[in-house]
Formats: structure tokens, C-alpha cells, sequence
């Protein structure tokens, strides 16, 4: 039997597996109050995607330098200047994963190898905030194939620096599950 496909649609923002919707990590987090949206705009979220697109296309070896747009390279120059001091070997990025358990989707940044530990990391060009660890633990769950080693956060900062933020707090996988709980408790009572 065939395994159905898990599909994003970029538009709309919304995965698909086999034809029925998933909440994503982010959504169900947010429709829970536990990400703080005050921050995101229009510029913000197009300099997000860019850098994180810009990132993914120099791990699989394809990216065009000389097309990084200006706003986008020191974020990139830190990209750089993090593989190069913390000797990273990149395992996978951008792959998307879903729940077959608890039913929902989303897509990590990358996994790394630093040190010999496996990372699932989550790629920021704003600041870190606390609830990165809860969404890594979610996409750290429903990846069925590979258990990484550990979590973290990768901050991209404007002036080409970064900051390196691991994640072990155990009780941040329930934290998202209650989430979801609470977000499927609010859909099913409409």
C-alpha cells in the first residue's frame, strides 16, 4: 500500500496529506498564544523566506551567489561564518515532516552534524524567541526516519553574526501536544 503524499501549498500556507489538511507547527502554536506574532511583517517574513531559501540552495550546492539580494547577504555572510567556525556538516534541509500520530505537519530547516551531535535546527533572521524550542520539538516528533541528537536555534543577525541556541527541555514536545490539543478542542466546538 502506497504511503500518501504530504503536500505545502505556498500560497495558502496549508500541508496535505492524501488529500485532508494538516495544522501546521507554526499555526497551532500561534491559534494557542504561544508564538507572539506582534513581530512578523511583510518585510520580516519575505527576508525570512529569502534567507532560508538562500541557505537551503548553498547546502544542496546550487546557490548563485551573485544573485543574493543585498538585504539578504549579511544574513547569509553569518549562514557562512557559522558552518565555517562550528565545522557543521549538513545532513538534510528543508524537508518537510508530519505526525502520523497526533496528525499534523510542518517543515524543518536543517539537521547538522556539530561535534559528532546531531541538530535539528530552525533557522531565525529576527531573534530567537522561547517558543523555537517548543517548535523544534514538534518537527523533532514527527520525523519518524531520524532522531537527531539535539535542537537548536540558528539566529542570522543584519551586522553577519549569529547566535547558536540549543534546546533540551523535555517537556516542550507536551507544551506543543497540548497545543494541539486545545487548537482541535476549539475546531471540533464551532
Amino acid at each position: 500500500m502506497n504511503e500518501p503524499q504530504l503536500v505545502f501549498s505556498d500560497a495558502e500556507h496549508k500541508y496535505t496529506l492524501g488529500g485532508r489538511e494538516l495544522p501546521s507547527v507554526t499555526q497551532t502554536m500561534a491559534k494557542a498564544g504561544i508564538v507572539d506574532t506582534r513581530w512578523y511583517n511583510d518585510e520580516a517574513c519575505k527576508r525570512g523566506k529569502y534567507v532560508h531559501k538562500a541557505v537551503h540552495l548553498h547546502t544542496q550546492g546550487i546557490l548563485d551567489y551573485n544573485t543574493l539580494d543585498s538585504t539578504i547577504e549579511p544574513y547569509f555572510a553569518a549562514y557562512l561564518k557559522f558552518e565555517r567556525q562550528m565545522q557543521v556538516t549538513v545532513l538534510a534541509s528543508e524537508q518537510m515532516v508530519y505526525s502520523r500520530n497526533y496528525g499534523y505537519a510542518g517543515a524543518y530547516d536543517l539537521i547538522l552534524e556539530i561535534d559528532a551531535v546531531r541538530y535539528m535546527v530552525d533557522i531565525k533572521s529576527g531573534s530567537i524567541q522561547r517558543w523555537t524550542g517548543i517548535q523544534l520539538a514538534a518537527y523533532q516528533d514527527a520525523e519518524t526516519e531520524f532522531r537527531p541528537g539535539s535542537r537548536a536555534g540558528l539566529c542570522l543577525k543584519k551586522d553577519g553574526s549569529y547566535s547558536f541556541v540549543p534546546y533540551s527541555d523535555p517537556n516542550d514536545i507536551h507544551v506543543f501536544r497540548s497545543a494541539l490539543t486545545i487548537n482541535t478542542f476549539k475546531h471540533r466546538s464551532m
